[in-house]
């Protein structure tokens, strides 16, 4: 379990923090008298400093502070000891590990020195995965749905999330049609997601053609319709695909969690999705049926 941030935002994901000692051995000598004798032990550390920079890798969110260093007895002695204190980030159980293999692996750079590295990280990372974007997806879901002023328009919703899988997939062709006055009684940001995900399956798992419909409110919900010309599913399938990890097109990259996503927040809505066979491109109709406010 992770706590909240101060001001109640949650967190999908942490970096792992490692602590580390460096301890340098050099060889004390008379700085004045017989420096060529001496082996500078904060020298070596000062090459050890910039070797732990060249470790971390922040483009993976991989980082490493050298925040407490210390060394010698007297500046009339090549100092024997030195000593500094590491602090270490990583976003990624992987990237833990490697920099910690990284780290026991330094070398020492002057001949006569010795190096010593003790510690590791002792709190792993927190990684953020399918599952818990799942998780936060539902949990964000139940919060808002409390609020009697949830409303989104959803012509908006559906056209910007339309321009944005469009982008991702330039060999798709989407066409958004229907209705541009219904309202539907949900967060701004859940719609998006709900509809974000229909039309990626779609455009993802379609032979190239994908249309989005807005129907008329009727009742007291709206219905947007996602069709595309797919070899659909079968109709004997339409109710597993909806379990977590369930794929039928295992060639293609997923986690299987995305319809499950909009199956849990429409119905914290009080909404339904159900998928059925489309009679204008043959391939899969996925119906999502939303509260109008």
């Amino acid at each position: 379990m992770e706590p909240p941030l101060a001001d109640g935002r949650l967190k999908t994901a942490r970096k792992g923090v490692g602590h580390f000692t460096l301890e340098v051995e050099g060889r004390a000598a008379h700085a004045g008298v017989e420096p060529q004798n001496g082996v500078s032990a904060i020298v070596e550390l000062a090459h050890q400093v910039l070797a732990i920079g060249r470790i971390a890798d922040p483009a993976s969110g991989t980082t490493a502070n050298v925040g407490v260093v210390s060394g010698g007895t007297t500046a009339n002695v090549v100092p024997a000891g030195a000593s500094a204190i590491i602090d270490a980030r990583a976003t990624t159980l992987d990237e833990a590990r490697r920099f910690e293999d990284a780290i026991s692996s330094l070398r020492p750079a002057l001949r006569g020195s010795k190096l010593r590295v003790r510690g590791g990280f002792s709190r792993p990372p927190m990684e953020r995965t399918p599952q818990s974007a799942d998780l936060y997806a539902r949990a964000r879901a139940i919060g808002r749905r409390s609020s009697a002023q949830a409303r989104s328009e959803v012509w908006p919703s559906v056209q910007s999330t339309a321009r944005a899988v469009d982008r991702l997939y330039e060999d798709v062709t989407i066409d958004v049609a229907g209705e541009k006055t219904p309202v539907a009684r949900v967060e701004r940001q859940d719609l998006d997601e709900l509809v974000g995900n229909l039309i990626e399956n779609a455009a993802k798992y379609g032979g190239g053609r994908v249309f989005v419909t807005v129907c008329p409110v009727v009742g007291a919900f709206v219905e947007i319709l996602v069709e595309d010309d797919g070899r659909g599913i079968h109709e004997s399938e339409r109710t597993t695909i909806f379990d977590r990890g369930a794929r039928l097109d295992t060639d293609k990259p997923g986690t299987g969690l995305g319809l499950a996503i909009v199956r849990d927040v429409a119905e914290i809505y009080g909404g339904t999705v159900t998928l059925e066979e489309s009679e204008d491109l043959g391939g899969l109709l996925a119906r999502l049926r939303l509260p109008a406010a």
